[in-house]
């Protein structure tokens, strides 16, 4: 009886470990800048909802990533705004630097030049 709690016990605590690690965590709704593009070029609302970035500068500007997409046609730009009170990049945050991944809410958009998709976030992970 022991022996067969000990293996039990030792199978749990396998599972609990090994969980957290299968990527059973939450995911986010795009896993790049270019498939929230993609969702909201065909009609998609993405106010809301979360995307992957990895971010190709330190914080420039409030910019953490800005690249031309050429498979959608647009230049694209992911700004971070933790103002609630007025929709604006927040030119003074720092905490995100060049490669790091990090799961960000969609918070606006701006499109209106057709060649170009600028995204408003608040950083999540």
């Amino acid at each position: 009886m022991k022996k067969t709690m000990s293996i039990l016990l030792v199978t749990i605590m396998l599972f609990a470990f090994l969980i957290p690690s299968t990527g059973c965590a939450d995911k986010p709704d795009y896993a790049s800048p270019h498939d929230a593009i993609v969702a909201q070029q065909s009609g998609e609302n993405i106010i809301g909802k979360t995307m992957k970035v990895v971010a190709d500068k330190d914080v420039t500007l409030g910019f953490i990533y800005t690249q031309t997409d050429i498979s959608v046609g647009a230049n694209v730009g992911v700004g971070i705004y933790t103002d609630s009170n007025t929709l604006h990049l927040d030119q003074d945050y720092t905490g995100i630097h060049k490669g790091q991944t990090v799961i960000v809410k969609i918070v606006d958009y701006d499109d209106h030049l057709k060649t170009s998709i600028n995204f408003l976030v608040t950083p999540i992970k």
